[in-house]
């Protein structure tokens, strides 16, 4: 199973389990390699939903968020370089955020410009931060 449903999940912190990492490319540019995450809710209200698959660039500069990933896997960079297995990746659990943002797009159908909102992971976390609500409670993974 995977993400196949347009159903968004609202504004928040989720505890995910990672079911699959691949490396991909994009179309038009052989160079630019990424991964792709595909996470599982794993607890409350929407546990066993998936999230749109998440993508991390391996470009110096803009890699903040896979390093994140790859911190909160216990990947650990060694002198600037990380050396790890995809499959090793598969089974780990972690805290990611949860945005619903707005998405521009050319429509096929007509060429008008169209806007969906759609979830976006903004962060990878190894715990959820503490707030107003949950304050004091433990929630490290």
């Amino acid at each position: 199973e995977d993400y196949t449903s347009r159903e968004l999940i609202p504004n928040d912190y989720y505890e995910v389990e990672c079911q699959e990492v691949k490396i991909k490319q994009k179309k038009d540019d052989a160079d630019r390699k990424y991964f792709e995450w595909n996470l599982k809710i794993c607890s409350g209200l929407h546990k066993g939903k998936y999230l749109p698959p998440v993508r991390t660039t391996a470009i110096k500069g803009k890699r903040w968020l896979l390093k994140q990933a790859l911190d909160c896997c216990g990947v650990h960079c060694e002198d600037g370089v990380f050396k790890f297995d995809l499959a090793e990746l598969v089974g780990k659990k972690f805290v990611v955020k949860v945005v619903i943002s707005a998405e521009k797009f050319i429509s096929n159908r007509d060429g008008k410009e169209r806007e969906i909102e759609k979830n976006n992971v903004t962060a990878f976390l190894k715990s959820i931060p503490p707030t107003s609500e949950n304050e004091g409670e433990k929630f490290t993974l």
